[in-house]
């Protein structure tokens, strides 16, 4: 659940933060944990992300890239 705090990658203070995926625990922001999934690891400890962790947009279906 998402939680407010400063976000570790970008320092902005009293955002919404929560962990990207559940393969690191750093607190981001919604931006930056944008930004980590499209580059598949976090952009804080460089933990790659496992490939059934990224989300899919609401529009989009397994298989229907």
């Amino acid at each position: 659940m998402p939680q407010r705090g400063t976000c570790q990658a970008c320092h902005v203070p009293h955002v919404r933060v929560a962990s990207a995926t559940n393969d690191c625990s750093c607190q981001v922001c919604e931006k930056c944990a944008l930004v980590f999934l499209d580059d598949a690891c976090c952009g804080i400890c460089g933990t790659p992300f496992e490939a059934d962790e990224v989300m899919l947009e609401e529009h989009e279906a397994p298989g229907r890239g």
